[in-house]
């Protein structure tokens, strides 16, 4: 939606898919115009076949929690196909856990578990919380060239850029893992948590470590173009 509005002169064609159709806003208003279809993108074969080769711009987010670490060439060899010659792909995720300069566990306790409960939401579905440093190498590889990055940090808690979000930006930060709660597996999660109760709790001390030191992580978007 904000193609149109940064680049009225051209004419657009808009098109979306999900996986499910849940999300998807009524077709009027702003978005008559566009076509929103459910859709798998791990399946090579487009919903519509008049696809291939056509697209201006592909823009895919926040697939990290979506994809399994081996499904990422796949999905980007089925955008490939779909970009006409020159067109180019915008992928953006999180580096939600910084590896090069990870918590300091006696200083940042409920911080350090938060990335321990971070790998263990992803790796023990098969995805990968590290995704976020592989997109240039995956393009490349991938068959894009040009490719780019920019990077922008998210700022939570204490490191909100305004005073009146500081505990807005922690309430929502934690809150997005309550729901996992009710999905704790025998056991609990290794090194954060070993029953329900016990996981709430953690929560309740993240958020207030948030709130005292503040969370950053870095969204990265990477371009690549088809070559034409």
């Amino acid at each position: 939606m904000d193609l149109p509005r940064l680049y009225p002169a051209h004419e657009w064609s808009l098109h979306g898919v999900d996986i499910g159709s849940a999300l998807f806003p009524p077709k009027a208003g702003p978005y008559a115009s566009l076509d929103l279809r459910q859709f798998d993108i791990r399946s090579p074969t487009p919903p519509d076949p008049t696809w291939v080769n056509t697209f201006d711009l592909i823009h895919q987010r926040l697939l990290i929690w979506g994809l399994r670490g081996p499904e990422w060439p796949g999905v980007l060899r089925n955008h490939h196909s779909l970009l006409k010659p020159g067109g180019w792909i915008q992928l953006v995720e999180g580096q939600w856990v910084d590896r090069d300069h990870p918590f300091d566990a006696p200083r940042y306790p409920n911080l350090a578990k938060m990335s321990q409960m971070q790998k263990w939401s992803t790796s023990n579905f098969g995805m990968d919380i590290e995704i976020a440093y592989c997109l240039e190498d995956l393009l490349r590889e991938g068959g894009f060239q040009g490719v780019a990055k920019t990077q922008l940090s998210l700022s939570y808690g204490a490191k909100a850029r305004e005073e009146q979000w500081k505990q807005r930006s922690a309430d929502m930060w934690v809150d997005t893992f309550r729901g996992l709660g009710s999905k704790l597996p025998e056991g609990g999660i290794p090194g954060v948590a070993r029953n329900v109760e016990e996981f709430y709790a953690f929560l309740d001390e993240l958020h207030s470590e948030v709130l005292e030191y503040g969370y950053q992580p870095t969204l990265n978007f990477v371009i690549g173009q088809k070559p034409a």
